[in-house]
């Protein structure tokens, strides 16, 4: 076969038919009609089966929520992960993670459902996440931060081949993201207090307190805002390049990847590699950050 007059999605369309084949809709009794609703309730079964499986992994406390826990030989230590909020931070927090939900809410009015489902659980997760004071839910807000990011990152590569102008705002933004998270920092440092945990306490340790990162409220705050514009060009670029967002396809320009299969391919990669980079992330002890 001739592949000098082939597209890109030809190419890798042709390479990874035979690969799919077992799971695309025509091994089973559905309309080709129906294949989105198909694939819309499939995606939310995905994700309704990752939420309750891992239930209590994702509300999971921080380690250094719990008190008297011993570390190798440095005995037991108590800490106290709860601050006195003089700068309403944890307001400010919660108002700016509001960007997420008017994202979920304008994919939503243009037919990406997936993106849409999405941006409303990363609302909710960082939402909860910044009322625990920190202390709960990383797990849940991360992974719903690392799907919409690998999507951003799957928006930015096909922007190379359809609009520069897009590509430009894409690289720019991913790197302003970049820039706040790591300026803003982490939410406090624990400060080690005294070596005993109470004065009528056999116990003998270390007692912390938590110092707060002052930076921490505005800046990643603004990261918030930054990230949050991100799912909207997504919104904006899938809907100009890829289809209208309903026909089985071209839903998140990922024709090639799962024209016939009964699951979204893209939305559905981009969730499990972020649960998985969490668990890695928790494994290898780089998540959550102490």
């Amino acid at each position: 076969m001739d592949t000098s007059e082939l597209s890109l999605v030809d190419i890798m369309s042709n390479y990874i038919a035979p690969y799919s084949r077992f799971l695309s809709y025509q091994n089973y009794d559905i309309r080709f009609e129906d294949l989105a609703d198909v694939r819309k309730i499939s995606f939310t079964l995905i994700l309704t089966v990752i939420l309750y499986l891992f239930r209590k992994y994702l509300i999971k406390p921080s380690y250094y929520a719990h008190s008297n826990i011993s570390i190798l030989s440095k005995g037991p230590f108590i800490v106290n992960l709860r601050y006195l909020d003089k700068q309403n931070r944890r307001l400010i927090l919660v108002i700016s993670s509001l960007i997420y939900l008017f994202g979920s809410i304008f994919s939503f009015t243009q037919n990406q459902y997936y993106l849409a489902l999405l941006q409303g659980f990363t609302w909710i997760s960082s939402s909860l996440y910044h009322l625990s004071e920190e202390s709960m839910f990383f797990n849940l807000d991360n992974i719903f931060a690392n799907s919409l990011l690998l999507i951003f990152l799957w928006a930015t590569f096909w922007s190379f081949f359809f609009n520069s102008y897009i590509l430009t705002a894409f690289v720019v933004g991913l790197h302003l993201a970049a820039f706040l998270f790591i300026y803003c920092g982490m939410p406090a440092d624990l400060i080690e207090e005294s070596t005993t945990i109470k004065a009528t306490s056999k116990l003998r340790g270390s007692k912390f307190r938590r110092q707060l990162n002052l930076r921490y409220g505005y800046y990643h705050s603004l990261w918030h805002i930054v990230s949050g514009i991100g799912p909207f060009l997504c919104t904006l670029f899938f809907q100009r390049y890829c289809g209208d967002g309903i026909t089985p396809g071209l839903v998140m320009c990922e024709g090639f990847l799962d024209k016939y299969l009964v699951f979204p391919a893209v939305p559905t990669i981009s969730l499990v590699l972020g649960v998985l980079a969490n668990i890695l992330g928790n494994i290898f002890g780089i998540m959550p950050v102490p």
